[in-house]
């Protein structure tokens, strides 16, 4: 294993290690907007045939009443997944710590596991008086590690990272923001689509089943509808699958499963599931909750939620559309009117070539 400064042809190498141990983009936009932007950074990465690891350090001030301190900020440091829990990150750290130190830095800052870094000498940056600039961050995760204690003697106050922080930060909490509403946006567009497939049928067909292996709409229903109140229900803090539901009843229908009932439990499963994605706000995105006993963070809750109920919704419009036949009602654009459905989400029409009729020869 090789611990050697970054060079210009590893970029997009870093780039891809540090979207796989962050599992999103920002991290990687951070390093690429600070590798244009600031000329006194130190990075690193970790190569054995190719780049597995990457660290960075960018500078940090401490201005206190008497004097303003340059140090430097550990962040972002990643590994690849596969690779993880080999000690990369620690010989990452190490090598980053001990080039700092010949340099001179006084103080080396990170938020980070309060587990993980003082076995590097770094302890929590209250006990020295230093505070984070950002809200929230707990006690413990805020640490410095003190390369000069002369140089730090008296010093106290808030450390500022460079503005590029808060700047890629508030980028990814409006991507974020607009994740949970989208998320809700989509869902309501499920319920209507299946709405209006159902409103498509007589009863008759909504508890038809085409053979006696196939799931009536009915039966799709009330699925939907109890595996909604299992999930949503106490989201955020109880397990997705609740000790008191019947899975297999799910799938059965008797005398009280009329029509109205029917949509009854259908409208509650689905008011539970936009109340608690209404009830979530950025933060609750880091989450881990869990399904059936298994860690899942919330954002994968979420997705594997739209994509079980999407899937549903998908049969439940192709049996109505079965049952409807000719007198079926498109849901989307109808057969062989592309043309004239040709537009932009604002609603005007895009700039689309007319069909051109040829002659013969």
């Amino acid at each position: 294993m090789t611990i050697r400064p970054e060079r210009s042809e590893d970029a997009s190498r870093v780039r891809h290690v540090n979207e796989l141990a962050f599992g999103q983009p920002m991290e990687a936009d951070l390093v690429e907007r600070l590798r244009q932007t600031c000329a006194d950074s130190l990075s690193l990465v970790a190569e054995e045939d190719a780049v597995v690891g990457h660290i960075l350090f960018t500078p940090v001030v401490i201005e206190s009443a008497e004097r303003r301190v340059l140090g430097m900020g550990l962040a972002p440091m990643a590994v690849l997944p596969g690779r993880q829990r080999q000690g990369i990150g620690s010989q990452l750290v190490r090598r980053g710590l001990d080039i700092l130190r010949e340099r001179g830095c006084p103080f080396v800052v990170v938020v980070g596991h309060p587990e993980y870094y003082p076995r590097f000498g770094f302890e929590p940056a209250s006990t020295h008086r230093l505070a984070s600039q950002w809200d929230g961050v707990p006690d413990a995760a805020f640490m410095v590690l003190i390369l000069d204690a002369h140089a730090m003697a008296g010093v106290s106050g808030v450390a500022k990272y460079r503005d590029e922080f808060s700047e890629v930060a508030l980028e990814g909490e409006m991507i974020e923001r607009q994740y949970l509403e989208d998320c809700l946006l989509q869902l309501r567009k499920l319920k209507e689509q299946a709405e209006k497939a159902i409103g498509q049928i007589g009863d008759e067909h909504v508890f038809a089943a085409l053979d006696p292996e196939a799931n009536s709409i009915a039966v799709i229903m009330k699925h939907m509808a109890g595996n909604m109140r299992s999930r949503w229900t106490d989201f955020l803090t109880s397990d997705g699958e609740k000790p008191d539901r019947d899975r297999d009843r799910e799938f059965e229908l008797d005398s009280a499963d009329t029509r109205a009932n029917i949509f009854s439990v259908w409208n509650d499963g689905w008011s539970r599931a936009f109340q608690a994605l209404s009830s979530l706000n950025v933060e609750d995105l880091g989450k881990t909750i869990r399904i059936r006993g298994e860690d899942h963070s919330v954002i994968e809750a979420i997705n594997r939620q739209m994509t079980h109920y999407a899937a549903h919704v998908g049969q439940i419009v192709l049996l109505a559309k079965h049952y409807a036949g000719s007198n079926w009602q498109s849901l989307s654009i109808p057969r062989g009117k592309s043309k004239e459905f040709d537009v932009a989400k604002s609603g005007a029409a895009y700039d689309v070539e007319p069909d051109v009729k040829r002659s013969g020869a």
